[in-house]
């Protein structure tokens, strides 16, 4: 059987990732039919063999081979690893990283989980990536007593030819379990993820009213203010809030940021 071949499961893994690659380019109907009931085939059978009760929950730490190291770090999507410290600061103190494994790719993490173990839910994604918790560098040991909260903040799939199989999801329910079991205290857990697309729907839409064919974004009592902060006129309201938007300056100021909560929710919500 090819699951008990060699490097036959990864092999069909890749074949997959193929295949929507090829997918994703200009075919015609008679390429791209045998190619869509291959991948349908193949989905099917990759799902059963990545069923729940066939993955190996791991988790890393510093000691943990260099080899998976190396690969957590490559295939960190949301938050990119920056450097060795930056990774060893990731699965160090108050920091979790759990990946599922495969039998039949055993040295392959197909999923992994970057979790947060914090007093209290946090409000903003550099609160955790740019430090320890208690603001230190690389702290040694975990005071329990301050650890309440569990907050996944990115969660990876690895396998291209695994897409639409989620993993994610089991991977996050699995580690909820595995933390209670050693935190029987914490009762807070929580996702903190970016919203794609949002910033650059936002920029667009800016554009939009800088040219005058769409409406103001923000109301009047947010503009009146977000103005003294700006330090700008009304009339040049908006073109400032966009270069503050575009160079990420907003994040650098606890006093914009906190004028800006309200505003940036209402708009992510329309």
């Amino acid at each position: 059987m090819i699951s008990r071949t060699p490097n036959g499961v990864k092999f069909l893994v890749d074949m997959r990732s193929n295949i929507l690659d090829l997918l994703s380019t200009p075919l015609s109907q008679n390429e791209a039919e045998p190619l869509k009931h291959l991948n349908i085939s193949l989905r099917g059978l990759l799902a059963h063999w990545f069923s729940t009760g066939l993955l190996n929950l791991q988790r890393i730490t510093w000691q943990t081979s260099c080899d998976m190291l190396q690969k957590v770090s490559e295939y960190e999507a949301v938050h990119p690893v920056k450097n060795w410290l930056d990774l060893k600061n990731r699965v160090g103190a108050y920091r979790r990283c759990f990946v599922f494994t495969h039998n039949s790719m055993p040295t392959e993490p197909v999923v992994l989980l970057h979790t947060a173990l914090t007093s209290d839910i946090c409000s903003k994604i550099q609160s955790i990536v740019e430090r320890t918790e208690g603001g230190d560098t690389l702290l040694d040991r975990e005071d329990v007593n301050r650890i309440n909260a569990a907050i996944f903040y990115s969660v990876t799939s690895t396998q291209r030819g695994l897409q639409g199989i989620d993993l994610g999801n089991y991977l996050i329910k699995t580690v909820v379990q595995k933390l209670r079991a050693e935190f029987p205290n914490m009762n807070v857990f929580s996702s903190l993820s970016p919203i794609p697309g949002f910033r650059d729907w936002l920029l667009q839409e800016m554009n939009n009213t800088i040219r005058g064919s769409t409406e103001e974004l923000f109301l009047k009592e947010e503009q009146n203010s977000l103005q003294p902060l700006l330090n700008c006129k009304s009339a040049d309201f908006t073109a400032e809030m966009k270069q503050v938007i575009q160079s990420n300056t907003w994040n650098k100021s606890e006093t914009l940021n906190a004028a800006l909560k309200l505003p940036l929710t209402r708009l992510c919500a329309r």
